[in-house]
């Protein structure tokens, strides 16, 4: 998901929103909302053109509790 959000563009990643949405919707299912975004980093990944994929993507993750524009710390200070 890391590579997928440091990419400028993406497909059209309102299909995915969709998908992470109607299953916190549906009684916060959490593993499906997950499925959903690697979805989206996996699509990403593959290409386009859409220049908010990657501003979703992070927003998306967010929600979620992944923070994909923080810098990973290596563990040593």
């Amino acid at each position: 998901m890391l590579a997928a959000a440091a990419l400028p563009s993406g497909p059209d990643p309102r299909l995915f929103a969709r998908r992470v949405r109607d299953a916190i919707d549906d009684d916060l299912d959490s593993p499906r909302a997950l499925e959903a975004l690697d979805d989206l980093a996996s699509a990403v990944l593959s290409g386009g053109d859409d220049p908010n994929a990657r501003i979703v993507l992070c927003e998306l993750g967010q929600l979620l509790g992944v923070d994909l524009e923080r810098p990973i710390s290596n563990g040593t200070g």
